[in-house]
C-alpha cells in the first residue's frame, strides 16, 4: 500500500511575524538574550525606559509626581517620552530588519 506524504502549501504557512520582549533590569533578561542572538534574524536592544525609569525610582521620597514643581514633572516626562520615542525607532527598524530577512529567505 503506498504511503500518502502531503506537502505544506506556502498559503498554509503563517507569515512570519517579529515579537519585541520588553524586560525589567534584574529579571534573567541578559541570559535569555544572550541565548537569544545566536538566533537568525535576532536584534538586541538597551533598555529603553532605563533612564526615566532609574530617574523616577530615585525620587519616591518626594511622594506623589501631582505634588512635584511643574519644572520637575515636565522633565519625568520628557525622559520618558524620549524612551518611548527610542522605542518606537527600535520596533520600526525590527520591522524593517524582518522585510530584510523575509527577502533573503
Amino acid at each position: 500500500m503506498p504511503a500518502r506524504t502531503e506537502t505544506t502549501q506556502a498559503s498554509d504557512v503563517p507569515e512570519r511575524r517579529g515579537v519585541y520582549l520588553l524586560t525589567h533590569p534584574r529579571s534573567a533578561s541578559n541570559l535569555f538574550q544572550t541565548m537569544m542572538a545566536k538566533q537568525p534574524g535576532y536584534q538586541n536592544s538597551s533598555y529603553k525606559l532605563f533612564d526615566a525609569a532609574f530617574a523616577a525610582l530615585g525620587q519616591l521620597e518626594r511622594g506623589r509626581l501631582s505634588d512635584w514643581p511643574e519644572d520637575d514633572r515636565k522633565s519625568l516626562y520628557d525622559a520618558y517620552r524620549a524612551g518611548w520615542e527610542s522605542l518606537q525607532d527600535e520596533v520600526a527598524d525590527a520591522k524593517r530588519n524582518v522585510s530584510m530577512w523575509k527577502n533573503l529567505l
